[in-house]
């Protein structure tokens, strides 16, 4: 069947300009993108780039800062750890020294003090 290029071509620059519109709409819109979709296609690629740079620079950056933060628990921990450990010993000490656990903690306090 032919096609009638009298009622086609209508339908087509329609679409056409439809399509502009869409193209143009995802740019800033100043007049360097009116009625160019080839910029406007470019500049939304290179905007689509450069979003995407930014964001794995993001999370390299979230990644970095968390692997400092997870070495800082570890230190805390250990550091935690350790203290538990003296107080402990201190207390175990203190029991053998016949003071019971509220003198032991009672003397601990004080020698932290007096450090």
């Amino acid at each position: 069947m032919p096609i009638n290029m009298s009622v086609e071509f209508p339908k087509l620059e329609t679409e056409n300009q439809k399509l502009k519109r869409l193209l143009h709409d995802l740019t800033p819109g100043g007049s360097e993108f009116y009625n160019n979709p080839e910029y406007c296609a470019k500049w939304i690629r290179e905007n689509r780039q450069q979003e995407a740079k930014i964001l794995k620079e993001m999370v390299k950056a979230a990644k970095d800062k968390n692997e400092v933060l997870q070495a800082d628990n570890e230190r805390l921990l250990n550091s935690h750890k350790s203290a538990m450990l003296t107080a402990m010993e201190f207390g175990y000490k203190e029991c053998e020294k016949g003071n019971n656990l509220d003198m032991a903690f009672i003397n601990f306090n004080k020698a932290l003090q007096n450090k």
